[in-house]
């Protein structure tokens, strides 16, 4: 038996047909095109709307009550907002909390445990945005937010994304790292596009992103991991030299490969033992030891 669907193809497609692709809607009407829409556009205004609407609602709102901000975090490693999170619960206007979410497809809960684990250890205020027992990934939206700001682009589950909290937040971006690639991973339309604001590390890179990204949502604060010296306790021996070796994951990636640990992981090595009265750090990326393993015996690593 033929479905709804496919008799409705067989009956109108030669007269009026409905494509959409990839951030474009196509119509074509007796096989020409008649409208093509953008529906990056689309969204866009969409969110120009939502921000513009959560601004107005918080000018308000922010003389009668404190403004809560929300720090949503999925590996502890790549957040860096420790210095501006103390900052917010030491002013009175602002009532900041960390937002514990699992990556979508994620094999275990390590890293959502590690975080609930530093929350504890710091005593910082949380909330958990996914349940174990469910296995079920909460809707950001259950908790209203005033502003939230991401703390990476990546395995964000759908009903946790940019454009869900869009609906009932300002939304914010500063990277968790210092991006030093000439790619559009930098800046993307899925994620650093639809931020209200995107707080990047320099003004060469707001100037970037507008000139190639046509980007307008860009403030150039410089790299918020980098205040977090401001308040780091002093280790070790301070009148060593540091080396900090922070190797990355991507040893096979087509068009994204930024390790070169198999090729200078051993020299550094070498190093290190040469030169004993340096001290040095291997900073390894989270997803560093799973995918080396594909290369390395556990022994070796």
């Amino acid at each position: 038996m033929i479905s709804n669907t496919a008799l409705f193809k067989k009956i109108f497609e030669p007269v009026f047909e409905f494509v959409q692709r990839r951030e474009r809607i196509n119509i074509y009407i007796f096989g020409k095109l008649f409208l093509n829409i953008s529906t990056k556009k689309i969204t866009n205004f969409i969110l120009k709307f939502r921000y513009l609407r959560h601004i107005l609602k918080l000018r308000v709102l922010s003389k009668i009550r404190k403004i809560n901000v929300a720090f949503y975090v999925s590996e502890v490693e790549k957040w860096g907002g420790d210095l501006l999170f103390q900052k917010l619960l030491q002013n009175k206007n602002f009532k900041p909390i960390i937002y514990v979410a699992k990556q979508k497809n994620a094999q275990n809960n390590v890293n959502f445990q590690n975080i609930i684990d530093y929350c504890k250890n710091k005593n910082l205020p949380y909330e958990l945005l996914y349940d174990i027992k469910k296995d079920k990934h909460i809707n950001i939206k259950k908790f209203k937010a005033d502003i939230i700001f991401y703390e990476q682009p990546w395995s964000i589950p759908k009903n946790q994304s940019v454009i869900e909290a869009s609906k009932h937040s300002l939304v914010c971006y500063f990277p968790y790292c210092f991006h030093s690639l000439i790619t559009n991973f930098n800046y993307f339309d899925g994620f650093h596009g639809k931020m209200w604001k995107y707080f990047v590390e320099t003004l060469y890179h707001k100037e970037e992103y507008e000139k190639n990204f046509n980007a307008k949502n860009c403030v150039a604060l410089g790299s918020v991991k980098l205040d977090n010296y401001k308040i780091a306790k002093k280790t070790g021996n301070q009148n060593k030299k540091k080396v900090i070796y922070a190797p990355h994951h991507s040893f096979d990636e087509e068009g994204h490969r930024c390790a070169t640990f198999l090729e200078n992981g051993d020299f550094i090595l070498e190093l290190a033992k040469k030169y004993p009265e340096i001290e040095w750090i291997i900073r390894a990326h989270p997803e560093f030891k799973n995918k080396l393993l594909k290369y390395k015996t556990k022994e070796e690593i």
